[in-house]
């Protein structure tokens, strides 16, 4: 689905994890649901693509 240009794939998964594979109560309390400090792991994974995309419209 990732046409390069409007449609984009961002696997930010890996940026929430431990050396050892897990998610930290910390980030994702239910392991599911980012707390304060899981969204501001999410926007900084996030902006550069973003700021990119807007950059080039």
């Amino acid at each position: 689905m990732d046409n390069g240009s409007n449609i984009r794939y961002l696997d930010l998964g890996p940026k929430f994890m431990s050396a050892d594979g897990t998610i930290a109560k910390a980030i994702m309390p239910d392991q599911l649901h980012p707390s304060a400090a899981g969204y501001e792991i999410w926007v900084e994974g996030m902006k550069p693509l973003l700021d990119a995309m807007m950059a080039s419209k």
